[in-house]
């Protein structure tokens, strides 16, 4: 046996496994934020048309000419695919508890973290990653190692990986 091995509980295969669902997680993450236009259009169509003074005639030239009075109201189409963009995906995939209790237990630790975000998150190449976080290649490789298999023990404990059958299709 080599010296400098590292124990494997994974096979390489299925911590590749774990760093794709890593990766997807914060896709799914990013994919659910709102953006301060879309919160302002699902904003203007809750709060309905703009009242209107009681001394303004219905026929205004500006009305007819389309001009003035702000932005135009959103239509229901228009929600209907605001809504679908940002909510479509809200029930919790099975692996997002995984990373959410893995981000919890590190999220003191400075490096740690800044090596999830970089690695997973951002998809930072190691070489990248290495100058920025001042680390080896080595170091780099043995902390991505130590994640992926942590992440794969809290796996393990939710049911969602079987150390005895290895081959499970993510």
């Amino acid at each position: 046996m080599i010296q400098n091995e590292q124990f494997r509980l994974f096979p390489k295969h299925v911590l590749h496994g774990i760093a794709c669902e890593f990766i997807e997680y914060f896709k799914r993450k990013e994919h659910r934020k709102l953006t301060l236009k879309d919160a302002a259009t699902m904003i203007d169509y809750v709060a309905g048309p703009a009242p209107r003074s009681m001394g303004m005639k219905s026929t205004s030239i500006a009305l007819t000419q389309g001009k003035g009075g702000g932005r135009p109201r959103p239509t229901a189409m228009q929600i209907e695919e605001i809504f679908n963009r940002h909510y479509h995906d809200l029930d919790i995939h099975d692996w997002d508890s995984v990373f959410d209790e893995l981000i919890e237990v590190h999220k003191k630790q400075r490096e740690t973290m800044s090596l999830i975000y970089l690695t997973f998150r951002d998809k930072h190449s190691w070489y990248v990653i290495c100058d920025e976080l001042n680390v080896s290649m080595a170091s780099y490789y043995r902390q991505r190692h130590r994640i992926l298999e942590f992440a794969g023990y809290i796996a393990t404990k939710k049911a969602l990986l079987s150390i005895a059958n290895t081959d499970i299709s993510f």
